[in-house]
């Protein structure tokens, strides 16, 4: 077969406008571009309660928020589907209570706690709840309400809340893909991004470094399926080896769950990231 230099995919063509000349230049890989560091979430205040900790500050969609969370799992630990999940949390938000949260509502309380860790006022706190999470993360692999359905062509896509009244649209990205450390593969951010509302790769690693002394591990579905395929996010310490955001979790899998709940009368406009 003759060399065609014109799908040669390691060369770009470069055309000369001001002629009829046409040459090859080498492909140059761009790298990544370094995501800015994740500031200090103005507003943060940290309150133990009875039976909870009250965060505020936390950054999630666009606003800053206040949030209970529970001392200890839902129904002392028991183990239910996500479905499940949903049919009690939605009864306990009804009432007040504390149910099951997104991912990426996990992820912006644990995110917001990280941030704040060296705050004076409050690091003996944050330092608890830390020491709190990790004992909670090492024992068993929490449920969220975020679910992943893996289509057998283009895209698949997250919904998060799921169930409930404020459950999400379809966030679209391609999350099929080799299971590794996050840290070592850059080019999962939008995929962290989808699963978890942050595609800082850096900022996630370290949140749970901090937790659980452990990297980000990523497991999902590694190759396309012929239809559609239902999993759960989970969370939680793979045998001491990382910590995983696990999204290849069957949708009939029963897990614990780690009570959240909106604490009422606090929203703040957050013109920052996430």
């Amino acid at each position: 077969m003759t060399y065609n230099p014109f799908l040669d995919p390691e060369y770009l063509i470069d055309y000369n406008l001001k002629g009829k000349d046409v040459k090859f230049v080498k492909r140059v890989k761009k790298p990544l571009p370094i995501p800015e560091p994740e500031p200090v979430v103005k507003g943060f205040s940290l309150e133990e309660l009875a039976d909870c900790y009250r965060i505020s500050g936390v950054s999630l969609d666009g606003k800053l928020q206040k949030y209970d969370l529970a001392k200890e799992l839902l129904e002392k630990g028991k183990n239910k589907t996500q479905d499940e999940w949903v049919v009690y949390t939605k009864k306990a938000f009804g009432s007040g209570g504390f149910g099951v949260g997104s991912a990426p509502l996990y992820h912006a309380i644990f995110s917001t706690l990280y941030n704040n860790r060296d705050d004076e006022k409050y690091k003996a706190g944050v330092e608890k709840i830390r020491a709190f999470l990790k004992k909670v993360f090492n024992s068993a692999w929490l449920s969220t309400l975020s679910r992943v359905v893996y289509t057998p062509v283009g895209k698949d896509y997250v919904i998060h809340d799921k169930g409930l009244d404020s459950e999400s649209k379809p966030v679209k990205e391609i999350i099929t893909g080799p299971s590794g450390y996050i840290k070592d593969c850059p080019a999962l951010a939008p995929v962290c991004n989808a699963l978890l509302g942050n595609n800082n790769i850096t900022h996630i690693n370290e949140v749970y470094q901090w937790i659980s002394d452990k990297d980000t591990y990523l497991w999902r579905l590694n190759s396309k399926l012929k239809k559609n395929f239902e999993q759960v996010v989970v969370l939680g310490v793979y045998y001491g080896r990382g910590f995983g955001f696990d999204a290849d979790n069957s949708a009939n899998g029963r897990w614990p769950a780690l009570g959240v709940r909106r604490a009422k009368n606090f929203s703040t406009r957050n013109r920052g990231r996430r």
